[in-house]
């Protein structure tokens, strides 16, 4: 049994979106641009994107007006360059984070698993994918992290929920005045990949279950067209 979400319409519920498939497009939406960082035009709407592969390329965004800690969802597409399993290193190319030292971050870790890390002051969260990815270099993939009070804390890997934890408390923050970082994180880290359709919502998105009514239109993290097109 799937408890119903509230409805999750395009239009009402989110906070941000960019295609990230140019400066133009990041500069509209309040972005910085940092390093030699290009853009990818590759003729599909999910294959185009910033690629980050040198220290230094990252593009940041405001995150006020655009996290609700108390409930959520972020969601993007990436291409490693890279085959998994078969890179030993960690790949950090998400994360926001405050004042106070709290922050949520995602990464491709040198276990070949993704890890979103939640720490909100006195705890660290790790909610690493159920295993290790077996992905194809050059290959796309839709990543989502959720937090509510309905679902605790979600990861979804290409449309199927992966993981998942009982952290009920939201993320006890939105971000104000703090910055949403995407690319080259860490310096001294390695990443080689694209970013994609960087969204964030202000409720708990879900993909569809089998034997949910597609035409209620509450649980579709994307539509239907878009699920098919991308996945």
């Amino acid at each position: 049994y799937i408890k119903s979400p509230p409805i999750c319409l395009f239009n009402n519920h989110t906070l941000f979106f960019d295609y990230l498939d140019s400066k133009e497009s990041v500069e509209a939406n309040g972005g910085r641009v940092a390093g030699g960082v290009t853009f990818e035009r590759n003729g599909g709407r999910f294959s185009d994107g910033f690629l980050s592969n040198v220290d230094g390329e990252k593009i940041t965004y405001p995150a006020k007006n655009r996290i609700k800690g108390s409930e959520g969802t972020i969601s993007m597409w990436i291409r490693p360059k890279f085959a998994l399993p078969s890179n030993a290193a960690n790949h950090t190319f998400f994360k926001i984070s405050d004042n106070s030292g709290k922050y949520l971050e995602a990464k491709l870790g040198s276990d070949e698993r993704l890890m979103w890390r939640y720490y909100n002051g006195t705890t660290i969260t790790d909610l690493f994918s159920s295993g290790a990815l077996d992905w194809e270099k050059d290959e796309m993939h839709h990543l989502a992290f959720t937090w509510g009070l309905d679902y605790g804390m979600e990861v979804w890997i290409d449309g199927k929920l992966n993981n998942s934890n009982a952290v009920t408390g939201g993320l006890g923050t939105d971000f104000t005045n703090q910055d949403i970082q995407l690319g080259y994180v860490y310096s001294g880290e390695t990443l080689n990949m694209v970013i994609s359709e960087l969204r964030v919502d202000d409720c708990q998105r879900r993909f569809p279950a089998a034997g949910d009514d597609l035409e209620m239109g509450g649980i579709n993290l994307f539509t239907n067209s878009d699920i098919e097109d991308g996945l």
